[in-house]
């Protein structure tokens, strides 16, 4: 164990919290003797699928990790102070650059100490990585330690993101490769990009096709309205309702049922109204619906409300170094362009309605319980709706947004390019 580990951590934390999590998920560590031939400060990359990602690396990793975790977490009273004086923990505003993260980094690196980053910023919705992009590889670049990749094999199916229920299973974590100081420097931007995107990624239909794991539960499809919200059969938007292994559309009727390995199956037929779903998996479902956005949005008028409104339980804007509650009874809707709160009453600045236009958001994320963050200029603001909603689709309508507006620029820019050559 590093010396450096602090003290709660070697003979509290551990020996008993990380026990427990290595006996309750069955968690087998793959690969552990590669890491115990690093010297020195290193970099710890891995996939992120489950809430507990950091402790289960850390109970069984040879060295103290110091984690980069959300800025969110820090403003909670006791997880903060676990993160801080137990974990050393160094916090990250996600979806934004920060600078202090990076010099925090830097400073801990220097000091010898390890450093794990989740480069997906946030938890995989349907089992694949998330896209990682140069910033992860220009990091890696500039700190010149050793990189260790992992990857959580069966993590993402103890506890979908999806939903609050726990399954049974087991997961292994497993050492992917590490690459030295060396090898890292021999490499471009862009390979590096390239080696750190394939090291990580992990699709957990593809694992599970190979090795066929169950994850049983008695809430199987618990939740999965907050993923997906297009039901396929119908086109019904937000339509979809979720019980114990069951999905079905509250429109047309269309039924499945999942089972332990995470497959959809369709009916029973007479009971689905004639209608069933066509996908296996969550991801290929997902996967449709993200197109099918698009084509939405593609076809809506500029005021057009493109989902049923949603109910909120709690609006709130960023005070200090907490949050101020502007509503706790509000409902959300969304255009193409927007996403409004309507509060049922006046608030304490005499307003009802609070327009965010998506060209304005700097960045949007979720967190903890489904809940928006999202900056204006430097005001940051969080939207919690009711459980059963979707946060995801605002954030992908946004992200959407903000796809089409970077291909327009690139597509005036190369218009202009090629006017200025004529």
């Amino acid at each position: 164990m590093s010396r450096k580990m602090p003290p709660a951590m070697r003979f509290l934390l551990l020996p008993f919290y990380g026990t427990y999590l290595k006996r309750h998920y069955h968690i087998e560590y793959d690969g552990m003797d590669a890491v115990q031939r690093i010297v020195g400060p290193s970099l710890v990359l891995s996939n992120h699928v489950h809430t507990l990602d950091s402790f289960m690396i850390s109970a069984g990793y040879p060295y103290h990790i110091r984690w980069v975790a959300g800025a969110y977490l820090f403003k909670n009273p006791f997880v903060g102070y676990l993160l801080t004086k137990w974990v050393h923990g160094i916090p990250k505003q996600q979806g934004r650059s920060d600078l202090q993260t990076i010099r925090s980094i830097s400073s801990a690196l220097k000091q010898g100490d390890t450093v794990g980053i989740f480069p997906e910023g946030t938890r995989t919705w349907d089992g694949d990585t998330l896209d990682i992009g140069q910033a992860t590889a220009k990091l890696i670049k500039l700190f010149k330690v050793p990189v260790v990749f992992l990857h959580l094999e069966g993590g993402y199916a103890l506890k979908p993101r999806w939903t609050d229920h726990d399954r049974k299973g087991a997961v292994r974590i497993k050492v992917v490769s590490v690459l030295t100081a060396e090898e890292i420097e021999r490499l471009k931007i862009s390979e590096l990009t390239e080696t750190v995107s394939r090291l990580l990624f992990f699709s957990q239909d593809a694992w599970q096709r190979k090795k066929n794991v169950p994850f049983p539960s008695k809430n199987q499809a618990q939740g999965l309205q907050r993923l997906l919200y297009l039901c396929p059969c119908c086109g019904g938007r937000s339509t979809l309702a979720t019980s114990g292994s069951e999905i079905r559309c509250t429109s047309c009727g269309a039924l499945a049922n999942m089972d332990p390995f995470d497959r959809l199956h369709s009916g029973p037929f007479e009971e689905s109204g004639g209608k069933f779903f066509t996908f296996k998996t969550v991801k290929e479902w997902h996967d449709w619906e993200q197109k099918k956005l698009a084509d939405i949005m593609e076809q809506a008028t500029e005021k057009e409300t493109l989902f049923p409104e949603d109910q909120g339980k709690f609006f709130q804007k960023g005070h200090r170094n907490g949050f101020r509650t502007i509503s706790k009874d509000f409902t959300v809707r969304m255009t193409k362009t927007t996403m409004s709160v309507v509060c049922d009453k006046p608030t304490a600045d005499g307003t009802t309605r609070y327009d965010f236009a998506f060209s304005d958001i700097q960045s949007m994320i979720i967190c903890a319980k489904q809940t928006l963050e999202f900056f204006i200029d430097d005001t940051l603001f969080r939207i919690r709706l009711i459980p059963e909603a979707s946060s995801l689709k605002y954030q992908e309508t946004y992200f959407a947004v903000r796809s089409r507006s970077a291909r327009s620029i690139l597509e005036g820019e190369a218009h202009g390019a090629a006017f200025r050559k004529s």
